[in-house]
């Protein structure tokens, strides 16, 4: 669940806050997809973005390739409506398997405050 409303595109410590963001997720990616082929369990990935109103980008998928690609194509929007991206990152993890392990991962770029990511 990334953040791309209109902020996102302001500079933060010499780089777009939404680069920064985007080049995290990919970097989480990495991670998942190198820890399935360590443990032999595929994690799924979903990519949802939000600003004024929530987008699914990508539903729950082991296509690494397919995530990446939505989140390369990420650009700013709007307004911040972080509920809108809580509801649909909530609704994409509903559809996951039962008893699956799930985690839902808010990235944006706020400047300088503690404990944003």
């Amino acid at each position: 669940m990334l953040d791309v409303s209109d902020t996102m595109s302001n500079m933060f410590q010499g780089q777009v806050k939404l680069d920064e963001a985007k080049s995290a997720a990919r970097d989480l990616v990495s991670v998942i997809q190198n820890g399935g082929n360590l443990s032999g369990l595929a994690g799924q990935i979903a990519v949802a973005s939000f600003a004024t109103d929530a987008h699914k980008l990508q539903a729950l998928t082991t296509d690494y390739a397919s995530v990446l690609n939505a989140i390369n194509g990420l650009q700013t929007d709007d307004m911040t409506n972080l509920a809108a991206g809580i509801d649909a990152g909530t609704d994409e993890l509903a559809a996951a398997a039962a008893g699956a392990p799930k985690v839902m991962i808010p990235l944006d770029r706020r400047s300088g405050q503690p404990g944003h990511l």
